[in-house]
């Protein structure tokens, strides 16, 4: 049986070996269509769990009304009357499921949401095996990786509600941003920065900022590679007119049109004001004298004690509550700075432990010495650590600043996203070294 098995691998070595360019390319991308097609039958993303159940009304509302022949983000409600859909910070995702719906036939909500999520997310591993090919130059990794990628992001993690594109844009600009750190093609380079933006912009039209992470780290790594004046000539025009091309422009020219043939629209913005939430915040859900819980009930009712007649989520609203939190800030610091401490320690706990780094380092380390690790790639290791560490920051403050759920927590999914790349990056490296070993 061992024997056969050898055999088996020896002749798939020799073969994969073995071939072209050309034909490295078109196995890949074979490889790719294959890994595209069977986790698109796959049940990921099939279930109610993955969107909310206020969202999946919504939902259903905004997919209804599109069908019926009504503008994207407005619906008729169950008493006949025209409300607007998606009012809050996640209008594209009720722009683009509709459309996904109407353009498939499909009247089911979750059933549409998890279509979506498929389109979105197995899209672009579709093209890893290539992508990471560009990156490392090395067969195995680009077999072996974009298992391990699906698995990490897709299997054992939570890609709910919407919450869930924190983690997608990652997957698409790291391995980009990788790319152009090590291949800095000067005719591919403006394409794909465009890419990075679109992705970044479409990912801040279903959860606020969450792109903001790689399109800062895509604005740092076009000043380093092609200095302060040849990036403000083209690249960084392209990074900024794209990170706005879908939101706010495309999301802000579909309300104006809805509303220009409703000119009455019931406008309504259900988003929680910043100061709202980091009030709540403070500390982390757990038990304290102030009696402050990450629930909205607690900054309302603080709100109304000032101010009964206040509107909930108005700017006055805001004002209130960003007074209740700096008024604890000057009367009790050390209850605060104990807070933001504890959800940073807990921050490095996710990394360290849940992100599976010392364990992959320790891996690293063990299989081969340092020098044979980094030998003609220490540039490369070092910036493509350095390329994680905006979108890590950026990621672990949401957390910070209102809710640390724990592993899978909704504000921290792209922290966690990050920190799985730090690990992935060193696992790139062992699996390269093995490939030295005992490919070669």
């Amino acid at each position: 049986m061992i024997p056969t098995i050898l055999q088996v691998l020896k002749k798939f070595k020799m073969f994969l070996y073995g071939l072209t360019e050309k034909q490295k390319m078109l196995f890949l991308l074979l490889y790719g269509i294959s890994f595209f097609i069977y986790f698109f039958h796959s049940h990921y993303f099939s279930g109610t769990e993955n969107i909310m159940s206020s969202r999946l009304n919504s939902m259903s509302i905004a997919i209804d009304s599109f069908f019926n022949g009504h503008h994207l983000l407005s619906g008729i409600d169950s008493a006949g009357n025209v409300i607007s859909i998606g009012g809050s910070d996640d209008r594209g995702m009720y722009i683009m499921v509709p459309i996904v719906a109407k353009l498939f036939g499909i009247t089911n909500p979750v059933t549409a949401y998890a279509f979506f999520q498929k389109i979105m997310v197995f899209s672009v591993l579709l093209f890893y095996p290539i992508m990471f090919y560009f990156i490392f130059r090395s067969m195995l990794i680009s077999l072996i990786l974009p298992l391990i990628v699906t698995a990490q992001f897709v299997v054992f993690h939570q890609f709910t509600d919407g919450h869930w594109v924190q983690q997608w844009v990652l997957l698409i600009a790291i391995p980009i941003l990788w790319i152009l750190w090590k291949h800095p093609w000067q005719n591919k380079f403006i394409i794909l920065v465009f890419i990075i933006g679109l992705a970044s912009s479409v990912s801040n039209s279903i959860r606020s900022y969450s792109g903001l992470g790689v399109s800062i780290s895509a604005a740092v790594f076009i000043f380093y590679k092609l200095g302060w004046k040849k990036s403000f000539k083209l690249a960084i025009p392209i990074l900024v007119v794209s990170n706005l091309l879908f939101s706010p422009f495309l999301v802000k020219g579909i309300i104006a049109h809805r509303n220009k043939e409703n000119p009455n629209f019931p406008i309504e913005n259900s988003s929680h004001p910043f100061f709202h939430s980091v009030y709540i915040g403070i500390a982390n859900n757990n038990s304290n004298k102030y009696g402050i819980l990450y629930n909205d009930d607690i900054a309302i009712k603080r709100a109304r004690e000032i101010n009964p007649n206040v509107t909930v989520f108005s700017g006055e609203y805001n004002s209130i509550v960003k007074g209740l939190y700096f008024d604890l800030w000057k009367s009790d610091p050390i209850f605060i700075i104990k807070n933001y401490s504890m959800k940073v320690i807990l921050l490095l706990e996710m990394f360290i432990i849940d992100g599976k780094f010392l364990i992959c380092l320790l891996l690293l380390l063990f299989i081969g010495r340092k020098q044979e690790i980094l030998q003609d790639e220490k540039k490369f290791f070092t910036g493509a650590n350095l390329i994680l560490v905006m979108p890590l920051f950026i990621g672990a403050l949401p957390g910070i600043l209102t809710f640390i759920a724990g592993k899978g927590g909704y504000y921290t999914l792209g922290y966690e996203g990050a920190t799985v790349w730090f690990w992935i990056l060193l696992l790139f490296y062992t699996i390269k070294l093995l490939e030295k070993r005992f490919f070669h």
